[in-house]
């Protein structure tokens, strides 16, 4: 989420991996009830109602890694990956796109005692309407 504004114009904007969309503007001077109600939804909002992603947390006390839950599809118990280092951004920084990340990660259990050896860990956005890598091989 975003706003802009210019002169007195007033916008709010919502961008994710698929589209880009911008509210009708409004002049927030002549409109102050309207800044005052964005201003209060963005303060009260949850995370996730701010479109933060609840299976992406930091480790305590270090912003610059994460805790990655993944939930494989035979298997009911997520699994979680502390990332060491960031491998690839490929198509990340774009408004649009897949939003590619690839990590060096280790799986880590609840605690977050480190389990076996450092894997290469895919982060990607993909349309709700294709297949995922593994079950097209799987197909095949």
């Amino acid at each position: 989420y975003g706003m802009t504004i210019e002169n007195t114009t007033t916008r709010v904007w919502f961008c994710c991996q698929s589209s880009v969309i911008v509210s009708m503007p409004f002049n927030f001077i002549s409109e102050p009830e309207a800044l005052v109600e964005l201003f209060a939804a963005f303060a009260f909002a949850n995370r996730r109602s701010l479109s933060f992603d609840p299976t992406v947390m930091h480790p305590p006390g270090d912003l610059t890694q994460f805790i990655i839950m993944v939930h494989p599809h035979d298997s009911k118990k997520p699994r979680r990956f502390h990332t060491r280092q960031i491998i690839l951004l490929f198509g990340a920084e774009p408004l649009q796109g897949p939003g590619t990340h690839v990590f060096e990660a280790i799986e880590v259990d609840e605690g977050g005692k480190e389990k076996g050896n450092s894997v290469f860990l895919r982060d990607i956005w993909i349309d709700h309407d294709h297949l995922r890598e593994g079950a097209i091989l799987t197909q095949l």
